[in-house]
C-alpha cells in the first residue's frame, strides 16, 4: 500500500522517556492518530494487538520494540547524532578523557528500529549513514517549533544576545568569555547577555562568576526550568542573537523558537540548526573567526539588523511552523512501510546514440538507491540509432524501478517535458536533460529531505540558479556570468559566482533545467510549464516566476551534476543561428511582459554540509581539518544485546 492511499487513522504506541517531548509528540500526532502512551515497565506485559507503529525515544525503546508483535512497524524518534559518534565529538574536545555516556541501548535501538526518523540537520543523519544505517531507513526533519512566527523586536542599543550554556564536557562558556573579553571587548560596551543554562550544563560557578565580572550589570542568568512558557517567550522577543557554540542539538528546539521571534543564531555546525547566517561558529576558545562574526553582528545599523531578522522569522516560517505536519506525513508514510515519497523522473532524448548509455549509466547509479522512482523517457524525434541503443540498454539491465519509453515528433523539450510531467504519479518530478550528467548516488535522499521540511519550496534546481532584472539594468557587477543585453539583463548564481553557494541551499529569481525539482501538487494547482516558450527555453524561467507570483518558494543547490552543451552547440549551426535567435527574442519578450523582475535580490539561505558517503572518514565539517579523532574500541552488537540481555 502506498502511503497516500490510506487516508485512515493510526493506532500507535508511543513511548517517550522525556515527559515534555512525550507531550510534543502527542499533539504532533493528534490529527492522524489515536495515541497510547506506555513505559518499559509495562511491556511485554500489556497485549500489543492492533498497533500500527511504534515510536519511541528513550534508553528503553529496544527492550519495548523487541517485544512487539513484527507486523508493527517501529520508529526510533532521534533527537540528537548517533550516539557513538556523539561520543566521539565529545571525547575529542575532552582531550581524549573516558566519558560516562549511556550509549548501548540507543546504539542497538538506532540499528534495529525499521526507521530512524531524525531531528537536526545534514550532520546529524551523517552520523547515523556513518554508522551503518541505510538512507532509505533514515529521514531527516527539522524541530517541531513551540512558537509561531511573529515579529521581531524592534532594532535598539543595547543589542541583547542569549547565550544557550553548551554540554559541560566542551563548555562555551569560554567561547563566550574570550570574546566578551577580547581585542575588540572597547566595542562591545552596551551589550547585554542573557543566559539560559538547564541541568548539567554550564553548571561551572566560576565562569559565570568571569562573564559576570566581563559584562557586569549588563548580564542576567536564567535556569530552564524555572522559566515558566510565558516567561520563556518573553526572553526569546526581547533578544537580537543567539550564541550557541555547541557540541550537539539539545538546544535545537530553543533555537527554533527564537527564529520565530526573529532572533539570529550564531552557531556552531553542531549546534542541530542549519540557519547561522553570518557564519558558523569555530569550537575553540581563540578564534579571530569567531570574534569577526561577533563584532559583525554587534556593528550592524538596525536597517540591516531588521532585514536579518526577517530572515530569520522566513526561515522558521519555510522550515519549522510546518514541521508537526510534516512529522505527521512521515510518520504515516513509515506505518505504511516506505519513509520517503515516490519521485518521478523525466528525460526528453533528442539524437543522443553515442552519449546516451554514459548518461544513463550515471544516472543509474545515482537513483537505484532510492526506494521509489519512475523515470519516463521521450524520445523526442529522434532520427539516429538513440532509440535503439536505449531498450537495448534496458532489456540488458532490468532496473529495479519502473521505466516508460514513448516516440513523439519532434516537438522540443517544453512539449515533452510537460507529457512527462503530467504522467508523472510521485509527489516530485525531476526534468532531466539529455546532455546533463548526473553522477551522486545519494542526491533524491538530499533532494526529498530538503523539499520535505521546506512545504514552502515549489521549485529547486541542481545546476545552478539566476536572478533576472529589468531591462535596461546596468552597473552588475561581480564574478561569474553576468549578461547586460537589450534583450535580457541576467546575473548567473553558481560556483564561479560565488564558492561559498557550493555550501548552500540557497533563494533564487530561477533555476534552469537540469535536474530541475519541482513539487507535483504546485504543478496541479498552478499549472504545468507553458508551451507558449516551445520550440526553445525560457519555460523554467517562467514558471520560477509564476511559484515566486503565488508565494512560493524556488531554491537552487550546486550538486554532482556536469553539463557538457550537447545540445546547444547544435544552436550554433550558422544556417539556424538567425532562426534560432529570433525564437529567443521572442521568448524573453514574453517573459518580460508577462513578469517584472525587481532590482532587490534579498534572498535567504542556509547551510548545506555534504551527505556523508562510504569511504567518508568522519562527518567534521571541512572547514574544520586540524580536529583529530581519537582511535576509539567499539563494543560490538552481538556484545551489546549480551550486556542488555544480563541487565547491564
Amino acid at each position: 500500500m502506498r502511503p497516500s492511499e490510506d487516508a485512515g487513522r493510526l493506532r500507535v504506541l508511543l513511548y517517550c522517556a522525556n515527559l515534555r517531548l512525550a507531550e510534543a509528540m502527542r499533539e504532533s500526532l493528534s490529527d492522524i492518530a489515536d495515541v497510547t502512551s506506555t513505559d518499559s515497565e509495562r511491556y511485554p506485559t500489556e497485549p500489543a494487538d492492533g498497533f500500527d507503529l511504534f515510536v519511541g525515544m528513550g534508553p528503553r525503546f529496544e527492550t519495548i520494540a523487541t517485544a512487539l508483535p513484527p507486523t508493527i512497524r517501529t520508529v526510533y524518534m532521534a533527537t540528537e547524532m548517533h550516539p557513538l559518534e556523539r561520543e566521539d565529538v565529545l571525547r575529542t574536545f575532552a582531550g581524549g578523557e573516558s566519558l560516562q555516556d549511556e550509549t548501548h541501548e540507543a546504539t542497538l535501538a538506532g540499528a534495529t528500529a525499521d526507521f530512524i526518523v531524525c531531528f537536526g540537520n545534514t550532520l546529524t543523519a551523517n552520523s547515523y549513514l556513518q554508522h551503518g544505517t541505510a538512507p532509505e531507513r533514515i529521514k531527516l526533519l527539522s524541530h517541531v517549533s513551540s512558537s509561531a512566527p511573529g515579529s521581531p523586536r524592534a532594532c535598539a542599543r543595547p543589542r541583547r544576545y542569549l547565550y544557550l550554556a553548551s554540554d559541560p564536557v566542551w563548555s562555551g562558556d569560554r567561547i563566550v568569555s574570550t570574546l566578551l573579553s577580547g581585542p575588540s571587548a572597547a566595542d562591545l560596551y552596551d551589550l547585554h547577555l542573557d543566559i539560559i543554562r538547564s541541568d548539567g550544563n554550564s553548571d561551572d560557578d566560576d565562569s559565570l562568576a568571569e562573564l559576570r565580572l566581563i559584562v557586569g550589570d549588563r548580564m542576567a542568568v536564567h535556569e530552564a526550568d524555572e522559566l515558566s512558557p510565558e516567561e520563556y517567550s518573553e526572553l526569546l522577543a526581547r533578544v537580537d542573537f543567539l550564541i550557541c557554540p555547541a557540541l550537539d542539538e539539545r538546544h535545537a528546539a530553543t533555537i527554533a523558537d527564537a527564529t520565530a521571534h526573529g532572533v539570529i543564531p550564531i552557531l556552531s555546525p553542531f549546534a542541530g540548526i542549519d540557519f547561522s547566517p553570518l557564519g558558523l561558529l569555530e569550537l575553540e576558545s581563540e578564534s579571530e573567526h569567531n570574534e569577526e562574526i561577533l563584532l559583525t553582528s554587534h556593528r550592524l545599523q538596525d536597517e540591516e539588523l531588521d532585514r536579518f531578522k526577517r530572515h530569520a522569522v522566513e526561515y522558521h516560517r519555510q522550515f519549522h511552523a510546518d514541521a508537526r505536519s510534516v512529522l505527521a506525513e512521515t510518520l504515516r508514510a513509515a506505518a505504511a512501510g516506505q519513509l520517503y515519497p515516490r519521485v518521478s523522473l523525466v528525460l526528453p532524448i533528442f539524437n543522443k546514440e553515442s552519449t546516451i548509455e554514459e548518461l544513463l549509466e550515471d544516472l543509474n547509479r545515482s537513483v537505484e538507491r532510492y526506494p521509489d522512482v519512475e523515470l519516463h523517457i521521450f524520445f523526442d524525434g529522434c532520427h539516429d540509432r538513440t532509440e535503439e541503443v536505449v531498450r537495448s540498454y534496458f532489456a540488458r539491465r532490468k532496473p529495479a524501478y519502473d521505466v516508460t519509453l514513448e516516440v513523439t515528433p519532434d516537438i522540443f523539450e517544453v512539449k515533452t517535458n510537460n507529457l512527462g510531467l503530467r504522467k508523472s504519479t510521485g509527489k516530485y518530478c525531476v526534468i532531466l536533460q539529455d546532455d546533463v550528467y548526473v553522477d551522486d548516488p545519494l542526491f533524491l535522499f538530499e533532494v526529498v529531505n530538503f523539499l520535505d521540511r521546506n512545504p514552502s519550496a515549489a521549485v529547486l534546481g541542481g545546476l545552478g540558479g539566476v536572478n533576472i532584472y529589468p531591462r535596461g539594468t546596468r552597473g552588475l557587477r561581480g564574478p561569474g556570468q553576468v549578461a547586460m543585453l537589450k534583450e535580457e539583463v541576467s546575473w548567473r548564481q553558481d560556483g564561479q559566482t560565488d564558492p561559498s553557494l557550493k555550501h548552500r541551499f540557497f533563494e533564487v529569481d530561477a533555476c534552469m533545467r537540469g535536474p530541475l525539482i519541482l513539487r507535483k501538487s504546485f504543478l496541479e494547482e498552478h499549472g504545468y510549464l507553458d508551451e507558449i516558450y516551445a520550440p526553445l527555453h525560457q519555460d523554467d524561467m517562467d514558471i520560477c516566476f509564476r511559484a515566486h507570483h503565488v508565494g512560493q518558494r524556488v531554491y537552487a543547490a550546486l550538486m554532482e551534476v556536469e553539463n557538457r552543451s550537447l545540445t546547444v552547440a547544435q544552436y550554433n549551426d550558422p544556417a539556424k543561428s538567425k532562426r534560432w535567435q529570433k525564437i529567443v527574442n521572442r521568448n524573453l519578450d514574453v517573459f518580460y511582459k508577462r513578469w517584472s523582475p525587481s532590482f532587490e535580490k534579498d534572498y535567504g539561505w542556509i547551510h548545506r554540509f555534504p551527505t556523508w558517503r562510504p569511504g567518508s572518514v568522519t562527518t567534521v565539517p571541512a572547514w574544520r581539518p586540524s580536529l583529530e579523532r581519537p582511535t576509539l574500541t567499539r563494543t560490538p552488537l552481538a556484545k551489546l544485546r549480551a550486556m542488555l540481555a544480563r541487565g547491564e
